[in-house]
């Protein structure tokens, strides 16, 4: 394996309060919107203001040549955020649905591999066998790559994750790759519960290299979960009442918050962060939103 192992994804859960103040948003309208935005200074300190420079169109940073900033071999020593595909588009399709848990089996798995842009196609991606969508279901694989730092075949953790639609509480079919080792237990606990919805954008090249203070993190949680340009939007916006901490650069750890709908405010959940480097966009945050449960409450009259 190239450089890349060193990008290991060994997170956790950590837990947050529920009686700080409303960390501060944009006003209504002025969502953050582009694959280049929120957070995204040197220092880590970015507003979602910084989104007024972005793009629109996610999709197109970073296919063949990386991103738009160093590339994963680059950014897997400490103080980097480790590199990770989230893939939305095209999994409901290849899951079986009809059956309780959904399944994907691990042909339709190396299928959806393979259709991914950054994913080479010198040799066919293979997996270890059916993937379930459980509480903490994963299966290895194996990929090539043809991006700089991130050459040839690589090892994959890929795991079975619900993306927010709409205001169905049971979501849609998902992916998450760990590219390089596996995550840890708490992560894949946290990312594959099943109530869990994940969200999440490239924030800027130099995202994730400096520590978020808790209040620089909810502003990114809110940029991140109210981005119209995310890889999976919410249909209403939130808000985040508080973080339980600073999340620092690199960190092996996601950092939880509590959040609300914007106009339900009685109706509180909770969110789990972390920086990560989406290879076929930006580094930025994933952030797995307990809503599986309670989505509907989401919708506003």
């Amino acid at each position: 394996m190239t450089g890349v192992a060193a990008a290991v994804l060994a997170l956790g859960m950590v837990g947050c309060s529920n009686d700080a103040e409303p960390v501060d948003q944009p006003p209504a309208g002025e969502k953050a919107t582009g694959g280049d935005q929120g957070p995204a200074s040197s220092d880590g300190g970015g507003t979602a203001t910084d989104s007024d420079e972005a793009t629109d169109d996610q999709s197109e940073v970073g296919a063949s040549d990386g991103g738009g900033a160093d590339a994963p071999e680059a950014r897997g020593s400490a103080g980097r955020p480790p590199a990770v595909l989230y893939i939305v588009d095209g999994v409901e399709e290849a899951v079986d649905t009809s059956q309780t848990p959904w399944t994907l089996t691990g042909d339709g798995l190396a299928g959806v591999l393979a259709g991914h842009e950054v994913i080479s196609d010198r040799t066919a991606p293979s997996c270890d066998g059916e993937l379930a969508y459980t509480d903490g279901s994963s299966v290895n694989c194996t990929a090539s790559f043809d991006m700089e730092g991130l050459d040839g075949e690589q090892e994959l953790t890929v795991m079975a994750v619900r993306a927010p639609v709409g205001f169905d509480p049971a979501g849609s079919p998902a992916l998450l790759v760990s590219i390089g080792a596996p995550p840890s237990a708490q992560a894949l606990e946290t990312f594959t519960d099943q109530d869990n919805h994940l969200v999440g954008v490239g924030q800027g090249s130099m995202f994730g290299t400096d520590e978020l203070s808790a209040a620089e993190l909810g502003e990114a949680v809110q940029t991140t979960a109210n981005s119209d340009a995310g890889y999976a939007p919410l249909d209403s916006p939130i808000t985040v009442t508080e973080c339980e901490g600073a999340l620092p650069a690199g960190s092996p750890d996601p950092v939880g918050c509590d959040v609300v709908w914007e106009h339900s405010t009685d109706a509180g959940f909770d969110a789990e962060a972390m920086a990560v480097w989406f290879v076929d966009s930006d580094p930025g945050l994933l952030v797995a939103l307990e809503i599986g449960d309670q989505s509907t409450e989401g919708e506003s009259d």
